[in-house]
Formats: structure tokens, C-alpha cells, sequence
């Protein structure tokens, strides 16, 4: 049994996400592909903070999950538990996604997941 861990919130992770997903449709697998080989750059530039809202906006991310989001207290946790969640979300998850990392000036992360 796979458990995301962050601190001191410990919960099973499969059942998060089956019962977080919005959508039984998959996001594109070579739009998932994409975000899995730009992971560490995401993770390590991404202040999710400023794509959060964009994405609540355009339901890609619903209320539980931008508060379970928030919750991480370190910044990576925040971005990884986001790239998992995206891929979740349906085929519009990534094309939102990179809209909304161009509103929020992160133009090198929207380039790099479009050009991978």
C-alpha cells in the first residue's frame, strides 16, 4: 500500500486519489509523459501558490484538494502533490496548467513542458 507522507499528515494515498478525482477521464498520456520528465524542474522552481486559484477557476482543482495542497508546509511537497493530482484531472488539466504558469510568469516551465 503506497501513503503520501508530508510532516506529519500520513494518508493512503490510492484512496486520496480515488476519492479526489473529479473526472474519470485520464489526462493525455503524452501530456502526463510531459510532466513527468519536466517533475524536477516544476518541483523545484514551481511556487504552486500562484497557479492554484487559475486552476480552482477552471476546475482543474477542486476545494479539498487546494487545501490539501496548502497544508504542505514546504514548497516542493505543495508542487509535487500538485503534479500528481493533475494527471487526474481530465485531457484540459495540462493545456490550463501551462496557461496558467504563463499568467504567473513561470514562461521557462510553460516552454520546457510544451517543447518536452
Amino acid at each position: 500500500m503506497l501513503y503520501y507522507s508530508s510532516g506529519d499528515d500520513m494518508i493512503n494515498y490510492d484512496v486520496y486519489l480515488l476519492r479526489s478525482q473529479k473526472s474519470k477521464n485520464k489526462m493525455q498520456r503524452t501530456d502526463a509523459e510531459r510532466l513527468r520528465v519536466c517533475r524536477i524542474a516544476i518541483v523545484d522552481d514551481l511556487d504552486v501558490h500562484t497557479v492554484l486559484d487559475h486552476l480552482v477557476q477552471n476546475s482543474i482543482i477542486v476545494p479539498e484538494d487546494y487545501e490539501l495542497i496548502c497544508s504542505k508546509p514546504v514548497s516542493k511537497d505543495r508542487a509535487r502533490l500538485l503534479l500528481d493530482i493533475l494527471p487526474t484531472r481530465g485531457p484540459n488539466a495540462f493545456g490550463v496548467f501551462v496557461k496558467a504558469l504563463r499568467e504567473a510568469k513561470y514562461d521557462w516551465l510553460a516552454d520546457k513542458l510544451e517543447t518536452k
